[in-house]
């Protein structure tokens, strides 16, 4: 049965998105997840040491993929859980779900949402395998909403930071220059690590268009794709009322605010009140994430969208 994400969208500096497809929700018998506790996890090393209960999950891929999950089902002072809205936190390329969880408590968006009576689940994306953003599009983000659902029956929001590294100071990186080839190359050589997803990140900065993965051969990308080049995602079909929260800087060097008004200007025609957009002037790429400031500027704004919808 093919539907149409009743989730709330939320994008943050998004570099590439694929949600305006209808995406095939799979319901496959014994991969709906397997509970695991490892003593070694986000949850025992960053999250429980906070005072918030948190849970190991495992989740399968319709290709048999594993998706390690950690979920914090409420906030520290505790509570009944099962009742709260779910949230999916994705982190950005060559990060993981530490990144929601790095700062204090009360500025960390996972312990901010979970202290706001919202039930948190993020995970470690599988960029560094054979994938491309197509994939986690159309395996990982499936997988996941349908496990996220299955577990509290509710709709489901969903949090996006870029789809970039949020450990270099990206502010001063360029991304075409000398120490980002070196990066590039120490990480590929790494044995069984694939760059697909990596290449498309870097792909969309050089070319200036959003598409699916480029096998830099005419032959391979007609064997995909029936067609010589890769095709380009359409922004513009995307639901006119899907709810999407936009934000962006104007010091980010990465989604820069040039290439955001082309996003901005394919919801030209989106529902008034379920679009909202946030410029922040002195934001660069990780301070949506790190910055001190920002549960004020963002996530407070972005706590109150996901109660009006």
């Amino acid at each position: 049965m093919k539907v149409v994400l009743t989730s709330t969208c939320v994008v943050i500096l998004l570099c590439g998105s694929a949600f305006g497809t209808r995406i095939e929700l799979f319901q496959a018998e014994g991969r709906n997840g397997m509970a695991a506790s490892p003593t070694d996890g986000l949850c025992e090393t960053m999250v429980k040491p906070q005072d918030y209960a948190c849970e190991e999950h495992q989740v399968m891929t319709k290709d048999g993929y594993i998706i390690s999950v950690q979920r914090i089902p409420v906030g520290r002072s505790g509570g009944a859980p099962g009742d709260r809205p779910p949230v999916l936190l994705q982190h950005g390329l060559l990060g993981d779900g530490s990144s929601w969880v790095l700062l204090p408590p009360d500025q960390a968006l996972a312990f901010v949402l979970a202290d706001n009576e919202f039930d948190i689940f993020t995970w470690f994306s599988l960029v560094y395998w054979n994938w491309s953003w197509d994939e986690l599009v159309s395996d990982e983000l499936p997988a996941m909403f349908q496990y996220v659902y299955n577990e509290t029956g509710q709709k489901r929001h969903y949090v996006g930071h870029s789809q970039v590294s949020y450990w270099l100071d990206l502010a001063k990186f360029d991304p075409l220059g000398a120490p980002a080839i070196t990066l590039i190359a120490e990480i590929c050589v790494k044995q069984g690590i694939d760059c697909r997803d990596l290449m498309s990140a870097f792909s969309v900065i050089k070319e200036g268009t959003v598409a699916m993965y480029d096998y830099k051969d005419e032959n391979e990308n007609k064997k995909h794709y029936g067609q010589p080049t890769p095709p380009v995602y359409n922004m513009t079909s995307i639901p006119k009322d899907f709810p999407l929260f936009l934000c962006h800087g104007g010091a980010d060097s990465l989604s820069d605010v040039k290439d955001v008004k082309l996003l901005i200007n394919s919801l030209k025609n989106h529902v008034r009140d379920r679009l909202e957009l946030h410029f922040i002037d002195k934001y660069a790429h990780v301070d949506f994430i790190l910055g001190v400031n920002a549960k004020k500027v963002v996530y407070d704004p972005l706590i109150a969208f996901f109660k009006l919808q």
